[in-house]
């Protein structure tokens, strides 16, 4: 992806644990999508990171300690594949809350959800903001 230089901060609560990180990454904006990069250095864990979101829904694909793709759709649930270390499970994805706000050189995502196994059990909470600031100059 050629984009614009871009700092891309992450503040949530996951299963009652806060997170607070910050990475730098790579923005653009190509057909109604914006679409970042970054790449998560957590602990002595790499996984790359690639987020494609629309004013519907947000695309979020990772590769390396964490793999796997959640599609947040408040229209409906999704099936998730994920994996962490090591270890992979079926969840279910359900979206409760999406809001995607611009600005004149940000996006912020807003995002509260659930995840379950497939059979309703086993519920585990999040909630996420993710704001991506640019840059002017080409990455």
């Amino acid at each position: 992806m050629t984009g614009k230089k871009a700092r891309v901060k992450i503040h949530g609560v996951v299963a009652s644990t806060p997170m607070d990180y910050e990475y730098p990454g790579e923005y653009a904006f190509a057909n109604d999508t914006h679409l970042v990069v970054y790449t998560d250095y957590t602990g002595n864990d790499i996984t790359k990171c690639a987020i494609q979101a629309n004013g519907d829904s947000m695309l979020l694909h990772r590769v390396g300690a964490f793999s796997g793709d959640m599609y947040f759709n408040p229209a409906y649930p999704t099936l998730v594949q994920y994996s962490a270390d090591m270890l992979a499970s079926e969840m279910v994805l359900h979206t409760q809350e999406y809001a995607l706000m611009v600005k004149e050189k940000q996006v912020i995502l807003d995002i509260r959800y659930w995840l379950s196994d497939p059979q309703g059990g086993n519920v585990i909470h999040g909630k996420q903001q993710i704001e991506v600031t640019w840059e002017e100059q080409e990455a």
